[in-house]
This record gives structure tokens, sequence and C-alpha cells, in this order.
């Protein structure tokens, strides 16, 4: 039986983008669930869900309905020399991420 207070209950995604281009298309890092491809990714990438942003992400705000305190997820890219992204990093201390892109 579903809860009575679910209505009161969601998520508030705010994304902040940054001026560099999204030349590579890429799906935000961390929001393949939010965006409801979580396992799909490559449905993303094979453009059958619509295109990337035009810029890179970077920071992505979660607020929970019922928490005073935000969870701020801030990017950081590598870029060669076509301007492709190579890696992006977020976390935060020991929990840093390293997310490494090949391009062929």
């Amino acid at each position: 039986m579903p809860s009575a207070d679910a209505l009161d209950i969601y998520y508030t995604y705010t994304f902040e983008y940054t001026q560099d281009d999204n030349v590579n298309g890429l799906l935000p890092e961390t929001a393949s669930k939010i965006m409801g491809c979580e396992g799909f990714e490559y449905i993303y990438y094979a453009g059958l869900l619509g295109r990337g942003t035009q810029n890179l992400v970077k920071s992505i705000t979660v607020k929970h309905s019922k928490e005073e305190e935000e969870t701020v997820y801030e990017f950081f890219y590598n870029f060669d020399y076509n301007q492709n992204v190579t890696t992006c990093s977020y976390g935060k201390g020991s929990q840093t991420v390293v997310v490494t892109y090949k391009y062929q």
C-alpha cells in the first residue's frame, strides 16, 4: 500500500553549466538514474533520448524535500587538442571519482 506522505517526499535537481561546449554530447555524470536511463545509457548515446546538453555540466545540486542540507556535485574536465573531454572528476575528499573517455 502506498505511503500517504509520498507526495511530500521528493528530490529537486538543479543543474548549472560551464561555458565549455559539450562537443561529445556527454551524459552528465551521476545523472543516469535521475534522467531515467540508468542501465540504458547506450540509448542516450544512440540519440534515442534527444540530444545532449549544449554545455558541460558544472554542478548538480540535490535537495531532498524533508532535509535542510543540499548535496552538491561539482565537475572538473580535462580536454584534448580537439576539445574532446578526456577526463571528468567529481566528488569530495577521498571519494573523488574520475571518469576517462576515449573516442574512436
